[in-house]
């Protein structure tokens, strides 16, 4: 009698909880996102290239990835998948250049949607590699070395693409050397030649951009006490030096315009008092003037809410999301020279009572 008790018990466990799954399973199916557009186009060219990627916490995880005209995929996720999620814009590559591009001494550098990833092959070549996120194109060749720089011990990183042309700095492993050159590769004619500085990079230096015989260097300035150093931004063009104190506050930097410009994110404003605003600051390397822009943005309904935000800059422009409410998104896509909102659109998640975050905005 006793086992039957049991066997009905359990029955009626299994019973519950299959009812308890399936509503939460009808429950994620039902969610959706309506894209309201408030300015601008989301066809346009530069506009169409973002995407958000949103998630909800629950049970079973969720992930969505949302484009500018509503159209919505869905991947059920673990939490741990989400908690180290790989922000890169190559996840969705080939095997082949995802393990290439994990590789120790591979560098990679990303512009209007395309990573590119180089690599040693020997003592004579180099290996380019170079993804191509919105055709889902692959494109592979090999380079061969300049002869005065064969059997020397290098770590290629790119660092700006001009046209068909990747800008490539090359490091000595040990760190020890000042560097008066960089190379250039023309993806066209799959060929590679070196191009000699205005002003040597110091051992610990890293090249940012380069342009009309002026570099932008993020340049260690070694401190009184041992093992104490300052980063400064400076622009470097033959004898002249200049240091760029108003990038100290920025924590992402960019080339935009082919190097004409070099555009630093400012912090965001989070102080509860404050209106919210985004900032950036702009270097022209051409008339040697810095230019900072601003634009205030809807003060969310809690600082909670505010604390959801992400911004990445491609094909020339800033793309920013924040979240204002707790299932009420804004995506903005902006001209940073002129500080115009070329693009503004309001997303509403409904169907689902579980919070959505906003992980990060993409220009896959």
């Amino acid at each position: 009698m006793r086992s039957i008790k049991y066997v009905l018990l359990l029955g009626v466990i299994c019973i519950v909880s299959l009812g308890i799954y399936v509503g939460q399973v009808l429950s994620f199916d039902k969610t959706k996102f309506v894209v309201e557009t408030k300015k601008g186009d989301p066809n346009e060219e530069v506009v169409q290239n973002m995407q958000l990627r949103l998630s909800e916490w629950g049970q079973n995880p969720n992930e969505y990835f949302l484009s500018t005209n509503g159209n919505m995929t869905k991947s059920s996720q673990t939490i741990l998948s989400l908690l180290f999620y790989d922000e890169s814009n190559w996840t969705d590559a080939p095997r082949s250049f995802q393990q290439f591009a994990w590789r120790n001494n591979t560098h990679v550098f990303t512009k209007d949607s395309i990573t590119y990833g180089i690599n040693r092959l020997n003592e004579n070549k180099l290996e380019l590699q170079y993804w191509n996120a919105q055709t889902n194109k692959l494109a592979t060749m090999r380079i061969e070395l300049p002869e005065d720089q064969m059997n020397k011990q290098l770590r290629f990183s790119p660092f700006q693409r001009t046209e068909d042309k990747l800008l490539i700095d090359a490091t000595p492993l040990n760190r020890q050397i000042e560097r008066e050159y960089i190379y250039q590769i023309d993806l066209k004619k799959k060929s590679m030649i070196k191009i000699k500085l205005p002003d040597r990079l110091g051992k610990d230096d890293t090249i940012r951009s380069l342009y009309n015989g002026k570099m932008i260097v993020d340049q260690v300035k070694e401190l009184e006490y041992p093992d104490d150093f300052l980063i400064e931004t400076v622009v470097k063009g033959g004898r002249q030096t200049k240091v760029l104190k108003e990038f100290d506050g920025v924590y992402e930097s960019s080339v935009i315009n082919d190097g004409k410009y070099y555009l630093g994110l400012l912090e965001i404003s989070v102080n509860p008092s404050s209106k919210k605003k985004v900032k950036w600051v702009i270097y022209d390397v051409e008339s040697e003037r810095l230019i900072t822009k601003a634009i205030d943005l809807e003060t969310p309904t809690s600082d909670k809410d505010f604390s959801h935000t992400s911004f990445t800059v491609d094909h020339d422009h800033i793309y920013f999301a924040y979240r204002t409410k707790k299932n009420k998104v804004k995506s903005l896509v902006i001209n940073p020279l002129t500080s115009e909102i070329i693009y503004e659109a309001n997303v509403q998640k409904q169907g689902s009572k579980n919070d959505i975050i906003l992980n990060e905005v993409t220009t896959n």
